[in-house]
């Protein structure tokens, strides 16, 4: 192990070998035809500009992690099995990131769960799931209308303002805002159903607790 290199960043650096490893061993020099593309094109991707500057991210963020998580101390030692579950689904997330942004947003969530006693097992299965598949352009705009009392696609009169936003569906926020009813973050109004409600969306009971995890402290 070289010095100064945490345990997560020679982790990080196996794993990232060991993928790519195992990507070039099922080539098959004898089955051209029917090569996959990607297997093709793997020795290219991997020495990129691209794939170094997501290594750099991933590093930094593998040692500002670990160094914080030490200050913890004995506190980790202390964490539920929910707890110490999300954790986990966390920083595989993290490998698979390469966006700056949703890795800032990963970096507040594992940083945030020592404080978030309230964890239970269904939040850390949907937590985990979520922060996997979520971008961070849809957590902002969760962020951004986190008390809006409802949104719909469709034109609404001016005395419906107050209880609803209106979206064009064509536009950009109409797109993310269908991503997160995709992720179960965005669902069906409870009055869903009746006339002046026709199409009305609410944000999830848990999403408060969502944007309180991945908050920057």
């Amino acid at each position: 192990m070289s010095e100064g290199k945490s345990k997560l960043e020679v982790v990080a650096g196996s794993t990232a070998t060991g993928l790519a490893a195992a990507a070039v061993a099922a080539f098959n020099p004898e089955n051209l035809p029917s090569m996959s593309m990607v297997y093709a094109l793997l020795p290219v991707l991997v020495n990129s500009l691209a794939r170094a500057r997501a290594d750099k991210r991933l590093s930094e963020w593998l040692a500002e992690v670990d160094t914080r998580l030490r200050l913890l101390g004995d506190h980790i030692n202390r964490f539920s099995d929910a707890q110490y579950r999300l954790t986990v689904g966390i920083i595989q997330t993290a490998f698979e990131t390469i966006d700056g942004e949703k890795l800032r947003m990963l970096k507040a969530a594992v940083l945030n769960i020592a404080n978030s006693d309230y964890l239970e097992h269904f939040h850390a299965q949907v937590f985990s799931r979520i922060l996997r598949d979520v971008s961070a352009a849809e957590i902002s705009l969760l962020a951004k209308y986190r008390d809006a009392p409802g949104f719909t696609f469709r034109m609404i009169k001016k005395e419906e303002s107050d209880r609803v936003l209106a979206f064009n569906p064509t536009g950009a926020e109409a797109i993310v805002i269908r991503g997160l009813i995709n992720l179960g973050l965005v669902v069906r109004a409870p009055t869903e159903g009746t006339y002046g409600d026709v199409a009305q969306y609410i944000t999830a009971p848990f999403v408060p607790q969502l944007l309180e995890l991945v908050a920057e402290q």
